[in-house]
């Protein structure tokens, strides 16, 4: 049987396949590029904000950042033996271009390849995503550590990512492909962006296409891990610097959330009774009590585990 699509709500019964099984996705929001040149190490440690220290095969989740210091894209990095892939959601190619155009210097040998027309991404997520790939000929996929990537048994760019929360692989496949190697992965479903939105929020992951956390920083969404304190020459690290030295009670953070059935983004979150936050993403929890689960966004002083003086309009929130 090869992939059938869900509908445009996420379907619960296909997250629940995820989760005790695998589904596949086809990610056409991902922009792939490579970056090589002898230059392209300087290039990328110059407009990237993490500490680029990458072995051939790494993966290396960062952001782009506008002026001011919020996120602009999710971008993935990844050392081949002479050059760079760039995995990128948030931005598009061209948009991506221009940014490493504009930081190269005169006359530094760099080559920059836009492969999104040729190569579409393709993700497989579940605890048994491994063995839906081995199953259909990419043998080694099991072995592959997490955040790595290598080209597999049968020529596929393989990397395991684990986008859901979830045991996960993305595959780099050429775009006029998809349907043959979705139709490979025999007996997986195809499950689209507003599952894999789902997933994020269980996973208290960062989804970039989410409209509540535009003009959010790395701050308040707990990902400074991606970032590298000491690069304040990139793009957004001197604002975002700014931004860290304001006063606790100006600064907000992201928190999980559990709360009642029907919770919703953009809900008023109250804290004994007073408008203190937001929640950012609500989804059905299918664990045991049901409800919602979720994230909000609460001023940093009270955002803090365990705190169950909250509430929404339709009941108590922790």
């Amino acid at each position: 049987m090869s992939p059938v699509s869900s509908g445009r709500d996420a379907d619960l019964g296909l997250i629940r396949t995820l989760r005790s099984t695998a589904v596949a996705f086809h990610r056409s929001r991902v922009a792939v590029l490579k970056v090589g040149g002898e230059a392209a190490w300087d290039l990328l440690d110059r407009v990237l904000p993490c500490e680029l220290y990458l072995r051939e095969g790494q993966l290396l989740p960062t952001l782009l950042l506008h002026d001011d210091g919020t996120i602009a894209a999710d971008l993935t990095v990844g050392a081949d033996a002479e050059d760079f892939w760039l995995l990128v959601e948030g931005m598009t190619a061209e948009e991506v271009l221009a940014r490493l155009d504009e930081a190269r210097e005169p006359d530094e040998d760099i080559v920059l390849i836009d492969l999104s027309e040729q190569l579409s991404a393709v993700g497989v997520e579940g605890p048994y995503a491994w063995r839906a790939l081995e199953a259909a000929g990419h043998t080694g996929a099991s072995r592959l550590p997490f955040l790595s990537f290598q080209e597999l048994e049968g020529g596929l760019w393989t990397g395991r990512t684990g986008r859901s929360g979830e045991y996960g692989y993305l595959l780099l496949v050429p775009t006029s492909e998809v349907s043959e190697i979705l139709a490979s992965l025999d007996g997986l479903l195809l499950a689209g962006p507003a599952e894999l939105a789902h997933c994020t929020v269980e996973a208290f992951g960062f989804d970039v296409h989410h409209p509540l956390c535009t003009g959010l920083d790395p701050l308040s969404l707990q990902l400074q891990w991606r970032l590298c304190r000491q690069k304040g020459h990139v793009r957004g690290m001197e604002a975002l610097a700014a931004r860290r030295r304001l006063p606790e009670a100006q600064r907000q953070r992201t928190v999980g959330l559990r709360g009642p059935a029907g919770m919703s983004p953009g809900e008023v979150l109250l804290l004994d009774g007073e408008a203190a936050g937001r929640v950012l993403s609500a989804v059905p929890w299918l664990g045991p009590g049901g409800g919602s689960i979720g994230v909000g966004l609460l001023p940093l002083p009270c955002a803090h585990p365990g705190l169950d003086a909250l509430s929404v309009a339709t009941g108590p929130v922790r």
